[in-house]
């Protein structure tokens, strides 16, 4: 690696999570480095709106769309190493909401 690649700070971590709406579509938001490693599956406390809401993990590190203002995650609700839902559960919920 070189000096200007480390010199570089990394792009904040971000996650896409699923939050309990009519909308069909989730949601990115900052993964704060102070909660530990971001899992899918997990669930986690976001703001939304006035409100703050219990969501889910779904994807980590997938981009946000272009010029979307990330919003930190509040709080980890889960344990890392038990996740509300497996990765193959995940799946299942993803192929059932398509």
């Amino acid at each position: 690696m070189t000096q200007a690649a480390e010199a570089r700070p990394a792009a904040p971590r971000t996650v896409e999570v699923a939050v309990p709406t009519g909308l069909r579509r989730t949601f990115h938001y900052q993964w704060p480095e102070s909660l530990g490693p971001a899992v899918p599956g997990l669930r986690v406390q976001v703001p939304f709106g006035r409100q703050q809401v219990v969501g889910y993990v779904v994807d980590v590190d997938s981009p946000p769309p272009p010029g979307v203002a990330l919003l930190p995650v509040i709080e980890r609700l889960d344990p890392v190493d038990r996740p509300t839902f497996t990765a193959h559960l995940l799946g299942i919920v993803r192929f059932m909401a398509d």
